[in-house]
């Protein structure tokens, strides 16, 4: 797999065209190096089954983890 440069996952991340695609946003809250500003933003829009995936993830930064693992405990994750 190649890899993706950080700006890429920038341009991506703050884009409403792309970010409003809802694998490309779980997709980026999974990708390490996708920054903590825009990862938080979008976790909350995470499924719980992805939720799930994600605090158990050890790719994912602690910060990125940690609000996944507080929003499967506090219920508030979306549930389809």
């Amino acid at each position: 797999m190649t890899s993706v440069q950080e700006e890429v996952l920038r341009i991506i991340g703050t884009g409403r065209h792309w970010v409003k695609h809802y694998p490309t946003a779980a997709a980026l809250v999974g990708n390490a190096k996708t920054r903590l500003g825009i990862a938080m933003e979008l976790v909350k829009r995470l499924n719980e089954r992805d939720l799930k995936l994600v605090a158990r993830d050890r790719n994912v930064s602690d910060g990125v983890r940690a609000a996944a693992r507080k929003f499967v405990a506090s219920g508030q994750a979306r549930r389809r």
